[in-house]
C-alpha cells in the first residue's frame, strides 16, 4: 500500500537546488564505467569479499574501518534482454518494483523541485537528462526486528554519450515526514548505481543494433550502496543477519530480471526503442 503525505508545503512547493549534485552522478559515471571493465579477481583485490555470484550476477562486500565499520555492497551484473533505461523504470516505478522487491513496505514519491519532473517520469521518455525526486521507502523486516525506513534524494542522470544511465540516492531530511512508532529511519544511506549499454551481449532474439543506446537491449550493471541500519546488536549477530539479508538477493535479482525483461517485450512489440 502506498502511503500519502502531502508536501505541497515543503519539499515539492519549494524552489531548490537539486540535494544531488551533477559531480555526484558524473562521479557515479565514472566509477560504474570503471567498475563493469573489472573482473572479479580485479574487484576482490580491491578489498572485496564475494558473497555470491552466477549467471547474471556478483555480490560483494566490504567493511569500512573508517566509516565506523559499516559495510559496503557492490553488485554487479549483465543483461541480454533489457535495456538502461527499462531496467530503470522497473527500479523506480511502483507498480514495478512490488512485483520483485518482496521486502518493500511502502514506497511512495514525496514530491520534486518546482519546475523538475520525478525520477520515475523525467527520465523515462527521453525528453530530460537529468530528474530528481524526494522518496519515502520503508522495508520490511523479520520479527523480532522493527521495520527500517528512510526519506531519500534520488536523481538519475541519461548520458546518451556514454550509452548510460546513473540513480544516485542518499539519505536526506524530509518535511512534513514524522518518524512513525515502531519503526527505525535510516539517517545514512546511499547508493549509486550505473545501467550501461552493452549490445555486444544482447539478444539477438531483438535483432538489437551493435549500436549502443540507453534504448537497446544489452546492458551491464553496476550498483555500490552502503546502509547503517542501525541494528544494536554485537557485531556478530549483525553479520549473522546481514547473510540472511543477502540470501534474498538471488531471487529478488531474478524476479527483477523477469518484471524487466517482461516490459522490454512490450516495448519491443509496440515499436518503442
Amino acid at each position: 500500500m502506498q502511503i500519502g503525505i502531502d508536501l505541497n508545503d515543503g519539499y515539492g512547493g519549494l524552489k531548490v537546488e537539486p540535494v544531488i549534485s551533477s559531480t555526484e552522478l558524473i562521479e557515479a559515471l565514472d566509477g560504474g564505467l570503471e567498475m563493469s571493465k573489472l573482473t572479479s579477481q580485479e574487484i576482490i583485490k580491491q578489498g572485496w569479499k564475494a558473497v555470491h555470484r552466477n549467471d547474471v550476477f556478483a555480490l560483494y562486500k566490504r567493511r569500512v574501518p573508517a566509516n565506523n565499520g559499516a559495510v559496503q555492497y557492490l553488485l554487479t551484473g549483465s543483461l541480454p534482454d533489457v535495456s538502461p533505461r527499462t531496467f530503470l523504470h522497473s527500479n523506480v516505478d511502483y507498480d514495478c518494483r512490488k512485483k520483485w522487491d518482496v521486502t518493500m513496505h511502502d514506497m511512495n514519491v514525496l514530491g520534486v523541485p518546482s519546475g523538475g519532473s520525478g525520477v520515475g517520469s523525467g527520465c523515462m521518455e527521453g525528453d530530460e537528462q537529468y530528474a530528481e525526486d524526494l522518496l519515502y521507502y520503508r522495508t520490511r523486516w523479520p520479527w523480532p526486528l522493527k521495520d527500517r525506513d528512510y526519506t531519500l534524494a534520488r536523481r538519475c542522470g541519461v548520458f546518451e554519450e556514454k550509452s548510460a544511465i546513473v540513480l544516485v540516492s542518499r539519505s536526506t531530511e524530509a518535511p512534513n515526514c514524522a518518524v512513525k512508532n515502531g519503526v527505525i529511519r535510516v539517517d545514512n544511506y546511499w547508493c549509486r548505481s550505473a545501467f550501461i549499454s552493452s549490445p555486444s551481449s544482447s539478444s539477438s532474439s531483438f535483432s538489437a543494433s551493435s549500436v549502443p543506446s540507453v534504448d537497446r537491449p544489452g546492458m551491464k550493471f553496476v550498483t555500490v550502496f552502503c546502509d547503517d541500519q542501525k541494528v544494536p546488536l554485537p557485531p556478530m549477530v549483525v553479520d549473522i543477519l546481514s547473510a540472511q539479508g543477502e540470501k534474498v538477493v538471488p531471487d529478488s535479482i531474478s524476479r527483477l530480471h523477469a518484471v524487466a525483461r517482461g516490459i522490454e517485450s512490450m516495448r519491443r512489440k509496440n515499436g518503442a526503442g
